[in-house]
């Protein structure tokens, strides 16, 4: 997996950027969008939806796994972009991150996971698992 910057990097936070206008977040103003790359180039979008009663919003990271879980189920997740506005260095939630790393078991292959801010503050994680490192594992449940 590529933890450098390169053109589909790029790509993804184009895509990211403009999912940010289809996010609704009219209690917190932090409007966040994500982008996630699929093993064929196909790039599926998401954004946060938030809800007067908070623990029903989605997170966009979410909103785009489970996207690409439902429509493309048997292609593997490559990449994932986030990003917000105001902007700040975001990385994803502890469900995110628990969704992600379950998505990596499930599928045997990592994600890299692009956090960004602007061109001089992102950061490239590896994995899911370098997010969360003793995440709560499916194997858990089998015992």
């Amino acid at each position: 997996m590529p933890h450098r910057w390169d053109d589909t990097w790029q790509t993804l936070l184009e895509r990211a950027q403009q999912a940010i206008h289809l996010s609704y977040a009219p209690y917190s103003n932090y409007h966040v969008g994500c982008a996630c790359l699929l093993e064929d180039g196909t790039i599926l979008q998401g954004a946060n939806v938030e809800n007067a009663s908070f623990p029903l919003s989605m997170c966009a990271e979410r909103i785009a796994l489970y996207t690409a879980l439902i429509q493309h189920p048997a292609k593997v997740i490559r990449r994932l972009c986030i990003l917000s506005k105001p902007s700040s260095l975001l990385t994803p939630c502890g469900a995110c991150r628990q969704v992600l790393f379950e998505i990596e078991w499930r599928q045997q292959a990592a994600i890299s996971i692009l956090c960004y801010k602007d061109s001089k503050h992102y950061h490239i994680y590896p994995s899911a698992h370098s997010l969360l490192p003793d995440a709560f594992s499916p194997s858990i449940l089998s015992r």
